[in-house]
This record gives structure tokens, C-alpha cells and sequence, in this order.
């Protein structure tokens, strides 16, 4: 059941389940399993995404003061929701924007990241964004280094592929724009 959930292999699903036993980060009962050390895996998580290998273009507006609807408009019709052709599935929105498009957004930061598995020239094009040089983005496209966490479990908000709580904890806890803040609202959540 696991393996079909996370749609991996069986022998993938349990290899993943015997080293978290094994690290003490799930118990098992007779009735199924339970997360220990959560904080402390969710602490690992971050460090590995802050370090890891992920290709990450920052960007900007091309029209600034676009409102955000306005540019949230552009999105949906990109990444048009399942049942109306064709759907999209190369871009999700993530980090303090997705907090705020699922309910939980905490601070008056609202910028995105853009996870992307298609081709960045299509979705710079479509939002009208701009490559931007390092350190003055004012958000970010990101290509996962593991795209089914992110393409595998995010959710439709109002038309808007958007990343699931998990992972915008994850994104937020890398922020320095009110992102511990925001971390802790979802966890308290």
C-alpha cells in the first residue's frame, strides 16, 4: 500500500521503511507505523535540500507591478487544472506564496519559488519572468532533484498547482524573509 501511495517498487518502499526503523525515526506496531523524531527529520530534510544539488534560477517580473492575481491568472491558464485539456504539469507554485494560497500564510511575504520539470524557456515566457542576476531574484524557478516530492503530492488551490504543507515547510525553513516564522505557523497548524 505504501509503495503504491509514494509510487515506488515494493522492495523500494521497504528498504525506505527498514532504515527509518532503523535510524529510529519510525516504530513499528501491529497496527502500522508511527514517525518519531520528527522535528529532528524534518531538520535533516532542510539540510539536505540546503545542500544538495538542485539547479535554482533566480528571477523577476517583467512587469513588476503586476497585482498578483493578475500574474496568478497567467499560472492557471498555463497549468490548466485536470479535466481541461491540456493540463500542464511542469510547474507548481511553492514556498511563502503557496502558504498563502492554502490558508496558512503568516507573514505579509508572498513570494514563490517555481518548481519546474518542463522547459524554463516555456514558463518564463507564459508568466512573463526574466532570468535575474544571482542574488537580486525576487523569486526563484528550481528544478527538484527529486521532482515526485514536489510533482507527486502537490494540490490544485483555485486553479493553481500548488505544493502540499510538507513541502512548503520544507521551503520556508530556507528563507530568510520571515521563513522561520512561517515554518513554525505550519508546524502549530
Amino acid at each position: 500500500e505504501r509503495a503504491d501511495l509514494a509510487h515506488v517498487s515494493q522492495p523500494a518502499a521497504s528498504s525506505f521503511i527498514s532504515r527509518a526503523v532503523a535510524e529510529g525515526f519510525v516504530r513499528r506496531f501491529s497496527s502500522g507505523f508511527a514517525i518519531e523524531r520528527h522535528q529532528e527529520l524534518l531538520d535533516d530534510w532542510v539540510y539536505a535540500i540546503k545542500h544538495g544539488r538542485r539547479e535554482e534560477l533566480p528571477l523577476q517580473f517583467v512587469y513588476p507591478d503586476e497585482p498578483e492575481e493578475q500574474w496568478l491568472k497567467k499560472v492557471r491558464s498555463f497549468c490548466r487544472p485536470p479535466g481541461s485539456e491540456p493540463s500542464h504539469h511542469s510547474l507548481v507554485i511553492g514556498s511563502h506564496l503557496a502558504c498563502h494560497l492554502l490558508g496558512f500564510g503568516r507573514s505579509n511575504v508572498r513570494l514563490p519559488w517555481l518548481y519546474a520539470s518542463g522547459r524554463p524557456s516555456d514558463i518564463l515566457s507564459a508568466l512573463d519572468m526574466a532570468a535575474a542576476d544571482q542574488g537580486n531574484g525576487r523569486l526563484s524557478l528550481v528544478v527538484p532533484k527529486s521532482p515526485e516530492s514536489v510533482f507527486g503530492s502537490f494540490v490544485w488551490v483555485d486553479g493553481v498547482p500548488v505544493c502540499d504543507a510538507l513541502q512548503c515547510y520544507l521551503d520556508v525553513r530556507l528563507s530568510h524573509a520571515r521563513g522561520m516564522e512561517q515554518a513554525e505557523a505550519i508546524m502549530d497548524r
